[in-house]
């Protein structure tokens, strides 16, 4: 189990790494290469804290969203559908009792599968 201040630092950390991947596609270059997404990834697996698993979410949304006139940062749809998310996903989310939690899973499944 994280203390308190461990789990504000990575919930934090991921925040900004989500700011970073809201950008263009070099600034989601960074976090694709960077082993940032595997890290997300794994937390996204293994933690309890509702909130790193909501900013760990974010951060594969900011990823993954396309604007309404791009196409989009294929990619990065690329990399987190080989990641398994897809399935890790659908898991959580028959497991989760956070409703904030399932809402951003069903969020994510959306824009993945889009």
């Amino acid at each position: 189990m994280l203390k308190s201040s461990e789990e504000s630092l990575i919930d934090n950390t991921l925040y900004v790494l989500s700011c970073i991947a809201s950008g263009n596609s070099k600034h989601k270059k960074i976090v694709l290469e960077d082993r940032y997404l595997l890290r997300a990834f794994e937390l996204l697996k293994t933690t309890e804290s509702s909130s790193i698993k909501i900013a760990a979410i974010n951060l594969m949304l900011n990823l993954v969203y396309k604007e309404s006139d791009q196409l989009g940062d294929s990619k990065a749809r690329k990399n987190v559908i080989d990641l398994g998310l897809i399935e890790v996903l659908e898991s959580m989310r028959k497991k989760e009792n956070d409703p904030n939690v399932k809402g951003n899973i069903d969020r994510l499944l959306r824009k993945v599968v889009e």
